[in-house]
């Protein structure tokens, strides 16, 4: 009897909890081969058209109060295809002061100086800093080339999303412009006409879509915030925490019996 009052008080505790821990991260996807983004972008491509070469996309933001620095994040997603991702900025529209990210076009031949990759949602084909020499992803060198120089960002996250993120000195209450420079190419044949932040096809089972990679999901959104935006965990992962809890405690009780 005893066993049993802790083990409903346990179920009853986390049961309550769940609800208001995935309210702090972004919403969870009944699909968990199709995940959305994180809320809170300053802008999401999701909804407008996807364009023929290398377009410029800008989003302004003002700086938090009470902060020195702004980190920076761009997500990317791109089920059936490669997004090139080049000459990116930002700059202090109040007090300007030219372009403050490191290694804005990927130059060095790398993400550093500057760059962070953030793979947290655990998106197969992840992006690549790709050109010059770089033979890391011979499909992004076969279908782009740079905006600019010799190198450029190539990221083919699929069913979820990838992200790089810069963290930079800001001053709070300015103004800031983020600007970047974008192409996108789809290896399946099937020119999609439109970013969305799914897959709405059908094509989002690993078992049935060859990974996903026939998903029409693309999208590119970016954040300003204190830390990169949070994953958040499938209802099938919490689902299977509960299960597994549960199952935890029916096997003490059958020790207990024996």
């Amino acid at each position: 009897m005893k066993n049993k009052l802790i083990l409903a008080i346990v179920v009853i505790f986390f049961a309550a909890a769940l609800p208001s821990f995935a309210d702090t991260l972004h919403p969870a996807s009944s699909d968990p081969h199709n995940v959305p983004p994180p809320s809170g972008a300053i802008l999401d491509l999701a909804g407008t058209p996807i364009l023929s070469g290398y377009n410029l996309y800008s989003v302004s933001f003002t700086a938090a109060a009470s902060t020195t620095s702004t980190d920076v994040t761009f997500l990317f997603r791109n089920d059936p295809g490669y997004t090139a991702f080049d000459d990116a900025s930002i700059v202090d529209v109040t007090n300007p002061s030219g372009n403050l990210f490191m290694n804005p076009g990927f130059e060095s031949g790398s993400l550093t100086p500057g760059w962070t990759y953030d793979n947290v949602y655990g998106a197969p084909f992840g992006g690549v800093v790709a050109g010059g020499a770089n033979p890391s992803s011979p499909t992004c060198m076969n279908n782009f080339a740079p905006n600019a120089g010799h190198y450029f960002w190539c990221d083919g996250a699929t069913q979820a999303y990838d992200a790089i993120d810069q963290i930079v000195a800001t001053t709070a209450g300015d103004s800031y412009t983020i600007s970047f420079y974008q192409s996108q190419f789809d290896t399946n044949g099937v020119a999609e006409s439109m970013y969305q932040q799914l897959s709405n096809n059908g094509c989002v089972d690993t078992s049935s879509c060859l990974g996903g990679t026939d998903g029409n999901g693309i999208d590119t959104l970016v954040y300003a915030g204190q830390t990169i935006p949070a994953p958040v965990p499938e209802p099938a992962t919490i689902s299977l925490f509960i299960t597994g809890l549960i199952g935890v405690g029916v096997k003490g009780f059958k020790r207990l019996k024996r």
